[in-house]
């Protein structure tokens, strides 16, 4: 009786660890950054540092980029998504 709650008990934290180490490893956002000048021929620089979230990322990878119009490029953008970032740059 007490070796079969050993093995449950031992087997049930097993299962534990590897289920928290596969949550944290599939958590990761996707970043990018870009250096962005005042004006064209500007001396001052400024750093955006974009966080994008893995499965966001992943839903776009899959898209087929191919555009065969000016009109299909609407499918790429996403206006609510990149309006913060607008917002941001205008200040």
């Amino acid at each position: 009786m007490k070796s079969t709650l050993t093995k449950k008990t031992i087997s049930l934290a097993i299962i534990l660890i590897v289920f928290s180490t596969m949550s944290v490893g599939l958590a990761q956002d996707y970043t990018v950054s870009y250096q962005l000048l005042n004006q064209p021929d500007g001396d001052v620089t400024y750093e955006l540092n974009v966080a994008i979230p893995e499965t966001l990322h992943e839903y776009y990878v899959e898209k087929n980029h191919r555009s065969a119009s000016s009109s299909d490029f609407p499918k790429f953008v996403t206006p609510h998504a990149l309006k913060p970032i607008a917002d941001k740059l205008w200040l």
